[in-house]
């Protein structure tokens, strides 16, 4: 799933009015966020590997608060304003479904 977000972000959320190449600030934030994730969820994957299982059902619990509260909250953002913006110009069912998924 990680890697669902890579080139796609650079080929499809471009803001058009800003030129070729250009990124809106909307996209930029959302774009750091899914970067934050990725890097939570790179220590996860590290600690998991190094540790016990008393270790392991801690962080467990905390992937599964941070999956339930900021990717969530991060989904939502994008699936109330920023894919909506988006349809006049990119197909966004791809989108919608990597929600789906993760839900």
């Amino acid at each position: 799933m990680m890697e669902f977000f890579g080139e796609r972000e650079d080929m499809l959320h471009r803001d058009e009015s800003e030129g070729v190449g250009e990124m809106s600030p909307a996209t930029l934030h959302l774009i750091e966020e899914h970067e934050k994730f990725r890097a939570k969820m790179a220590s996860w994957r590290k600690a998991l590997s190094d540790i016990h299982s008393a270790e392991q059902r801690n962080i467990l619990s905390e992937i599964v608060a941070f999956l339930d509260n900021d990717v969530e909250f991060h989904a939502r953002k994008e699936d109330e304003a920023y894919f909506p913006a988006l349809e006049p110009y990119h197909s966004t069912m791809l989108m919608y479904e990597a929600h789906d998924l993760i839900r």
